[in-house]
Formats: C-alpha cells, structure tokens, sequence
C-alpha cells in the first residue's frame, strides 16, 4: 500500500525502542527500569517500564517486562525449556488505499491493534546452535479499529470486536554455540 509519490516516508516507518538501565544483583536476580516508546496499545505511546527476572532454583524462574509481557519458566535441562507467557501485543499500520474510491478520500488511514495473548510455549535443542519452538494458547482482542489519522483524537471510522482466538505457530530459531559464550 506504499506508493512513493503520493505518500512521505515518514507516514509509514514505525519503530519500538526501550531504553533500560538494570543491575545484576547476583546470578539469580536481575531488574531494570526505562521507557519504552511502541505500538503495544494500538497506538504509538511512551510508557515507563520495569523488568524483573528471578531464577528460584535449577527449574524455575520468572521473566517479565512490566506492563508488557510476564513469562514463568521451567527449564527441564539445558535443552528443554517451557514457558507460560502473559502479554500485551499491538501494532499500528498506515494504510493508503488509492484503488477504493470510497475510502481512498480520505488521506491518513491508521489501522490500530491491540491484544492480550496468554501462551504456553516449549523450546527445544535441536543442534548446539539451532533451536525449535512450538507455542499453544489464546488471544483475546482488545482494540481492532480504523482511524483517520494516527493521533488519539483521530476520527473513528471502523471499530470491531472480536471473540478470542486460539494461536498454534511453530518455529526454527539460530542461537550462538555454546563455546562462543564461554
């Protein structure tokens, strides 16, 4: 939906940092505080954010990155890790419709999103460096609606409700070898 002559760059970059200072208190304990700028909720926001991660014993531990995402691990061994996820998705996406005469009028489109996703997902080793996963769980909407313009006090023009949905996604993912972290 991106045509350069008729639409700025800038309208259609979208972008999520989060800048944090933390401490190590030790090997089990670590917490970090800063902001984060993102589309978590549907629209581009600042907010503060915390991380706290905790290691209870050789099985179990807690990561999380208040308000956005809350983890609790088990890790069997080395190789197997499972987690039970809460978080908080969004996304915001400008839309430029050129072909629909009923809509293409209006020049600033902004489709916003938001969920609250609740997973239980399971990693597994397959070689030293390649590593799979396999998530299992629920989201459930909370915004889906189309603005006129990107700003909180942009027009409404569609807004939708959703029932939640169960979420199945698998995939492959490369780490760096163990002797290159030691």
């Amino acid at each position: 939906d991106y045509f350069i002559e008729t639409a700025s760059k800038k309208d259609f970059l979208k972008f999520s940092i989060s800048p944090l200072l933390g401490w190590k208190k030790g090997p089990y304990l670590s917490y970090a505080a800063g902001l984060a700028y993102s589309y978590d909720f549907g629209r581009a926001s600042l907010y503060p954010i915390f991380s706290y991660n905790r290691t209870f014993n050789n099985h179990w531990g807690l990561e999380s990155i208040l308000p956005v995402q809350v983890k609790l691990r088990y890790r069997g061994n080395d190789k197997n890790y499972l987690y039970l996820i809460t978080e908080l998705n969004g996304a915001n996406y400008r839309i430029q419709l050129e072909d629909d005469p009923s809509l293409s009028a209006i020049p600033n489109l902004h489709l916003n999103k938001s969920e609250v996703r609740f997973l239980a997902s399971y990693e597994r080793e397959i070689h030293d460096w390649l590593w799979m996963n396999v998530e299992l769980g629920m989201r459930a909407n909370l915004n889906f609606s189309l603005h006129e313009g990107p700003g909180r006090q942009a027009p409404l023009l569609i807004d939708n409700t959703f029932k939640p949905a169960m979420i199945l996604s698998a995939g492959i993912f490369i780490v760096p070898p163990r002797k290159f972290l030691e």
